[in-house]
């Protein structure tokens, strides 16, 4: 476990930004070393992949991710390892079928870290490790930026040099701030190869008001969608049992409005990073811990069985001068093969003792119409 990540004075931040939002600002980022491309995860919290127009979803939701997958791999069957972040998200980074909890349950609500009978005796893994842990023993400048409430740099974020938490209010989306202040960090760390993990929660509910609204509910009752959006984010039960039909439609229009919103963001850092030179040395990957159920099987929420809603995910990597471009996976895939295929593409090894439970996916980029077997 790394020690407490550093934290940037509020100048030295607000210069970073500047960099960051206005063209020739700041100085070109040098490129890092050939044989140590830069590794971009953009992880965006409960999107589901059947809601991606790159995916085959009939309405325009993701159409600069789409431009990005036609650069790239595109995996059609990707599957998260659980349905909520807490356990979803350590599993991705560390290649586990099981890895204890990110954070306490109460973590979120109280600042404590909540035990009960089936985890109370629970440690780490001592052949486990995290992406970011081996990454940064070869060299790399690691961070995480995330708009996690339960996410705290004691704790998940111990794993990497740096932390950046962006709150998500309830008013705005966040993402336009989130990928200024990833941007002014690339800006900053130009000098090494980077790993940055960039976990942005606007797929997720809240749904603030925001222009992509328009186009996905914008002929809908505006009394009945504000009642979709509070039962949405406050409903106790997490179920649909009284919704009717227009209630879940305008549910997945208003979760197809953040979804393009993030998308609009998602774009914006892949066309910098290729201002900046550093596209070709850089794999940028598009995915996320979990999908979220918008009225399937009673749900309204993340958690619970794992069907497709929930379970089936993005998977999108783009890598311009290394990875082949328009591959289209069909085969079954696994997020607890993001780590090692990563670490293949990247010339990267594990460290003495620890080992994976996943196995790359760079044979079915060779061979997409290939999977797993289960």
């Amino acid at each position: 476990m790394k020690s407490r990540p550093r934290i940037r004075s509020e100048c030295l931040l607000a210069f970073s930004l500047l960099a960051a939002l206005l063209p020739g600002f700041a100085c070109r980022p040098k490129a890092p070393p050939a044989d140590r491309p830069n590794i971009f995860i953009a992880l965006l919290d409960g999107a589901r992949a059947d809601h991606f127009s790159s995916y085959g979803y009939p309405l325009p939701t993701t159409p600069r991710i789409d431009e990005i997958a036609r650069r790239g791999v595109l995996f059609l069957a990707a599957f998260a390892p659980d349905t909520v972040t807490r356990t979803s998200l350590p599993r991705i980074l560390s290649s586990r079928y099981f890895s204890k909890d990110m954070f306490g349950v109460d973590g979120h609500r109280w600042g404590i870290w909540r035990e009960d009978p089936t985890t109370i005796f629970q440690d780490f893994d001592r052949e486990e490790i995290s992406l970011p842990e081996v990454l940064s023993a070869q060299g790399y400048r690691t961070m995480l930026i995330t708009n996690h409430k339960a996410i705290t740099p004691m704790e998940f974020g111990r794993l990497f040099d740096e932390v950046i938490v962006v709150p998500y209010p309830e008013n705005r989306p966040p993402d336009e701030e989130t990928a200024a202040r990833a941007l002014a960090w690339i800006a900053e760390n130009r000098d090494r190869p980077f790993f940055v993990l960039y976990h942005v929660m606007s797929p997720h509910h809240p749904y603030p008001a925001k222009a992509e609204d328009s186009e996905f509910t914008g002929g809908e009752d505006p009394a009945r969608v504000k009642w979709v959006k509070t039962e949405a984010i406050e409903s106790l039960s997490e179920l649909s049992d009284g919704w009717t039909a227009d209630d879940r439609r305008i549910l997945r229009g208003l979760y197809d409005g953040n979804l393009r919103h993030t998308d609009n963001w998602v774009g914006k850092i892949f066309d910098r990073l290729g201002e900046w030179g550093l596209k070709d040395r850089t794999i940028f990957v598009i995915t996320a811990d979990h999908g979220m159920n918008l009225g399937e099987h009673r749900r309204i929420h993340l958690g619970g069985d794992a069907f497709q809603s929930i379970a089936h995910v993005p998977l999108i990597m783009a890598w311009p001068s290394r990875l082949p471009s328009g591959v289209r996976v069909s085969g079954l895939v696994e997020l607890i093969d993001l780590m090692p295929t990563l670490l293949e593409l990247a010339g990267r090894d594990l460290p003495r003792g620890k080992t994976m439970d996943g196995g790359s996916l760079a044979p079915f980029i060779r061979n997409p119409d290939q999977g797993k077997e289960a």
